[in-house]
């Protein structure tokens, strides 16, 4: 039998397991997919898609999604991965822009990649699990962890997009 659903159950069963999550990784092939080979669907629709993309993600995150049961812990990050598919054709005709803000975010985009392999287990489990906060508790220790984690995280991903993935892309440029 299946042990009773909760967040912690969910999280550790669900969202943080690959191969409850190759739906993922599958949207986003069907979303080079359609992008190589139909452009015109890609970009068309982009705003239809964006609308769309914003209504699922916002039903998931209404009591009408009731994450109570396995189908929808299941479904809950499908739709989730569905509406970002959907929403990426916008993003993706945004080529230029000025000021901090697309600075930011622009910066944010390469480093994202190194980040995501940071966060979790190097950043959370082995770094940040392995601290000694003395006596800070309570709210102020989840306020110092959260801080910790932003700042190690970008700079983490900073450190990993130069020293590893900017190299890569380089090498695959020359074959």
């Amino acid at each position: 039998t299946f042990p009773e659903l909760n967040d912690f159950i969910g999280d550790q069963f669900f969202r943080k397991q690959v191969v409850t999550r190759i739906d993922s990784i599958a949207f986003g092939v069907l979303g080079a997919y359609i992008h190589r080979y139909y452009k015109s669907v890609w970009s068309d629709y982009k705003y239809l898609f964006l609308v769309l993309g914003i209504l699922i993600f916002l039903v998931t995150k209404s009591a009408w999604f009731n994450i109570s049961t396995l189908n929808s812990y299941v479904l809950i990050y499908t739709f989730q991965a569905l509406s970002l598919l959907l929403i990426l054709p916008y993003f993706n005709s945004i080529k230029t822009g000025k000021g901090l803000f697309f600075t930011i975010m622009t910066g944010f985009s390469y480093i994202s990649f190194s980040v995501y392999l940071l966060n979790l287990t190097l950043i959370q489990v082995n770094i940040l699990g392995n601290i000694n906060y003395g006596s800070i508790t309570g709210l102020n220790l989840q306020i110092l962890k959260y801080f910790l984690y932003i700042v190690l995280s970008v700079l983490g991903g900073i450190i990993l997009h130069k020293q590893v993935e900017i190299p890569f892309m380089k090498m695959r440029k020359k074959l």
